[in-house]
């Protein structure tokens, strides 16, 4: 409508409001435009980490391997504790077998290295479900790099093994 002064001239022309439709393409073009810059945020901190997908799939390879490592250690320590219980579980029945009771201090030992073998065992669970987050997230970025850079990575995504 128009807003018109004493004379009958119009100074101001008021647009009819705005239909649901044109409400909900406004809004659906903020967000659009909302999700287009924080693309643009992502892709700007992913540039400054990896100049390229090589570059991603590399520190991919290091922060699995470091993982890896670190898994392999409790699994080492998980048979030298397990040796321990072998040790403690054969001197209880060695006990047991010659008609003696087995001292309160060999049990608690013994629940003590089953109960470190299960933490250890639930760690080594833990970083294996860490190691697949990894590798989603990494590839991802490997992805998004490829586009944004328009190179292609050309290293394998799958870390090799320590006997490799």
């Amino acid at each position: 409508y128009d807003i018109l002064n004493n004379k009958g001239r119009v100074i101001e022309t008021v647009d009819p409001a705005p239909t649901a439709e044109e409400i909900a393409a406004r809004e659906s073009k903020k967000r659009e435009e909302e999700m287009q810059a924080q693309q643009l945020e992502l892709d700007r901190k992913l540039l400054e980490r990896f100049r390229h997908p090589d570059d991603a799939v590399r520190a991919l390879h290091r922060q699995i391997g470091a993982l890896r490592e670190l898994s392999g250690l409790k699994r080492r320590n998980i048979s030298i504790i397990e040796n321990q219980l072998d040790t403690e579980q054969a001197r209880a029945a060695d006990l047991e077998r010659a008609g003696r009771e087995i001292p309160q201090a060999t049990l608690k030992k013994i629940r003590r290295l089953e109960t470190s073998i299960d933490e250890l065992e639930r760690e080594i669970r833990a970083q294996q479900a860490e190691i697949d987050a990894v590798k989603r997230q990494f590839i991802t970025d490997i992805e998004r790099l490829e586009v944004i850079t328009g190179k292609s990575r050309t290293l394998p995504l799958e870390v090799p093994s320590e006997s490799d």
